[in-house]
């Protein structure tokens, strides 16, 4: 399912892992429901950004994914580096999704 939802069926994967009624947060950013997730995936996806899934961690009903943002050459800046994706499950299914954009600790 992740190969699939990053190698570009990204809707397809929502519609069939997602309650209709999942919600999407972005904190300090929007909130709603599948229809945010997907629109702003095909947006990143047509301006050129890509995900490389970097780690998974799950137990019980909480399921995370690391993600590395690379964003296109001739605009670098267009997504911060990384993402985290925190999806809390209900039945094996995604019942809200709050996606993080970390930021690198400083040295």
């Amino acid at each position: 399912m992740i190969t699939t939802a990053m190698g570009g069926d990204f809707e397809r994967v929502v519609r069939e892992s997602w309650w209709p009624d999942a919600e999407m947060i972005v904190p300090g950013g929007p909130r709603g429901g599948r229809d945010l997730a997907i629109n702003g995936m095909d947006r990143d996806l047509a301006a050129g950004v890509r995900q490389r899934l970097r780690n998974v961690v799950g137990s019980g009903d909480v399921l995370i994914w690391e993600t590395d943002l690379i964003s296109p050459p001739d605009d670098p800046e267009h997504c911060p580096p990384a993402a985290l994706w925190l999806q809390v499950l209900r039945e094996g299914r995604v019942r809200q999704l709050t996606l993080f954009h970390p930021v690198p600790a400083l040295v």
